[in-house]
């Protein structure tokens, strides 16, 4: 899906006239995008695949990380424990910026391009990734317990959760310069805690009401492609203005959505399913 979606973007950027850099390309081709100090070249071809030059990051660092967290004694707070050292990496980088820069949020247009690049770089990202790995710890470790903990009954509570971290979000806008250090934190290592919980209590309350509504076919099926439709939003965007630009941005967004669902219907699930077939041969 990743190089579906370049591929689209560089036809676009060659049918619309716009220059092609191949230094660029290369980056691409081999997701490292993120790591240049460029802008330009990081969210060229198709802006939002920048994310995915992180995610290859962190597939790189796990069999390292995972090392590592294995050498904590296991119990029930191995998991808390990992998710707030993962907070705490996240934060590192978050004040050094914060310092240098001052904390001005990332929603805000016309910023230099000296103080954006850092928010597209993977190491900026790795605090998350490691609250992710004790969310996971967290959620293994309930699971298998056979009697409930404190933690499970007084803090993995999903609906209680979701209702907490909406709430803030409604409070706090998160593009808004009014918030710009809360922003800054929450974007970057503070919001690891209460997301990290949620995903982990709706893992384990299956019968919760925010978990039975996830897991109602529809939205299942959604969320199976919202990658394909994550990664194909801006080319497909793009390629609709090309070919018909008098549409209107709603037939446009029947048109992305249905490409999405096909998309990962025929092509991404298929092909996952090749490759774990080859990788047990």
């Amino acid at each position: 899906m990743y190089y579906l979606a370049l591929i689209l973007g560089v036809a676009y950027t060659i049918s619309s006239t716009h220059h092609l850099s191949l230094s660029a390309l290369v980056l691409h081709l081999g997701a490292l995008q993120s790591w240049t100090t460029n802008m330009d070249i990081a969210t060229s071809f198709n802006g939002p695949a920048w994310t995915l030059s992180v995610e290859m990051f962190f597939y790189f660092m796990f069999p390292f990380l995972i090392e590592i967290v294995h050498k904590i004694q296991n119990g029930r707070g191995k998991g808390l424990l990992i998710l707030f050292i993962g907070a705490f990496t996240g934060a590192v980088p978050t004040v050094i910026h914060a310092y240098l820069y001052g904390p001005l949020s990332p929603g805000l247009t016309n910023l230099p391009n000296s103080f954006v690049w850092s928010y597209v770089m993977p190491i900026r990202y790795l605090g998350l990734f490691i609250s992710g790995i004790g969310a996971a710890y967290l959620t293994l470790s309930l699971k298998d317990s056979n009697h409930s903990s404190r933690i499970d009954r007084y803090l993995l509570r999903p609906n209680l959760l979701v209702v907490l971290v909406l709430s803030i979000l409604v409070i706090f806008n998160l593009n808004s310069p009014n918030n710009a250090l809360v922003s800054l934190f929450a974007n970057f290592w503070l919001g690891a805690i209460p997301i990290g919980l949620t995903l982990s209590s709706i893992h384990l309350r299956p019968s919760s009401l925010i978990s039975r509504f996830l897991g109602l076919n529809s939205l299942n099926f959604l969320g199976k492609a919202s990658y394909a439709f994550y990664i194909l939003h801006v080319p497909v965007m793009m390629s609709l203005g090309l070919v018909a630009p008098n549409l209107n941005y709603e037939t446009k967004f029947v048109v992305l959505l249905a490409s999405s669902a096909f998309a990962y219907k025929f092509i991404e699930d298929p092909l996952r399913r090749r490759i774990n077939n080859q990788t047990l041969k």
